[in-house]
């Protein structure tokens, strides 16, 4: 977002962005002064997920002012050409046929794709032998290689993997994909995204709030990103300062509740 907004020139002052990534970077600015000019871009897992496990992290959701929601990254469920596996229905059945026995690959412990599969199971009330890797790029090394049955990966890494994309973990079908249905299509109503939002230390004032909240909306309304958005599969899902506290108190909830139940919240 930072080169959005210095590349678009729609602020007309310089901007810096520093690459601090995940916890290191989210408490560096729940400590900032709440001046308007720190402020945090960040996949909701960062500010969700990541202080639900680790209390001693120095902050929490709350400790921020949210300005807006800009895009959603979408989650997906793949397997090997060929497989036996073609539609997420499959996959069930074969769980309930093999209980514990049907395994998949996903990037980590308490990653949206691990957190969707656990509600798929609790949903379809199916167990599988859910299998941690590093990266996507691992698990579909797995898949493709027939080490694990199917995997679960954000939707920008699967595209053009040569796997495939069984169901989208989406509201509605992602035009990159077109032609895969979403889970609640093939009958199980689970959706898990990873949503970016642009945050502020709180206590910022509403002058601040609106400056920032109007230019973030001028620029996702521009031509170069909509075609970044296209080019890496993302959802542009815009929604403002009034709109957006409410999506991220949302959000939180449904990671909360999907941490409770494979037993990694700390209350």
């Amino acid at each position: 977002a930072e080169d959005g907004i210095r590349d678009r020139d729609v602020t007309g002052v310089q901007t810096c962005a520093l690459p601090i990534c995940g916890s290191i970077g989210a408490a560096q600015v729940a400590r900032a002064a709440p001046d308007g000019y720190s402020l945090l871009f960040t996949p909701a897992v960062s500010i969700t997920v990541l202080p639900l496990q680790n209390k001693d992290l120095g902050y929490t959701h709350k400790s921020f002012d949210t300005i807006c929601q800009t895009f959603k990254n979408e989650m997906v469920i793949v397997a090997k050409p060929g497989s036996p596996f073609k539609t997420v229905s499959d996959v069930i059945t074969a769980a309930k046929a093999r209980p514990g026995q049907v395994n998949y690959g996903h990037l980590g412990v308490a990653s949206i794709p691990h957190l969707a599969m656990t509600e798929l199971s609790l949903y379809a009330r199916v167990d599988f032998n859910a299998v941690p890797f590093k990266g996507d790029a691992d698990v579909m090394q797995a898949v493709l290689g027939g080490h694990t049955d199917f995997g679960a990966v954000v939707l920008s890494s699967a595209v053009g993997s040569g796997l495939d994309i069984i169901g989208l973990f989406g509201d509605q079908r992602n035009p990159s994909i077109p032609n895969t249905p979403t889970l609640k299509e093939q009958g199980f109503d689970v959706q898990f995204t990873n949503t970016r939002f642009l945050l502020a230390p709180k206590g910022l004032s509403a002058a601040q709030v609106a400056y920032w909240d109007a230019l973030i909306a001028r620029m996702v309304e521009t031509e170069e990103w909509k075609a970044d958005a296209l080019k890496n599969d993302l959802i542009m899902d815009y929604h403002g300062s009034k709109q957006s506290p409410e999506r991220l108190a949302a959000m939180y909830k449904q990671l909360k509740t999907a941490l409770v139940d494979v037993g990694l919240a700390k209350e």
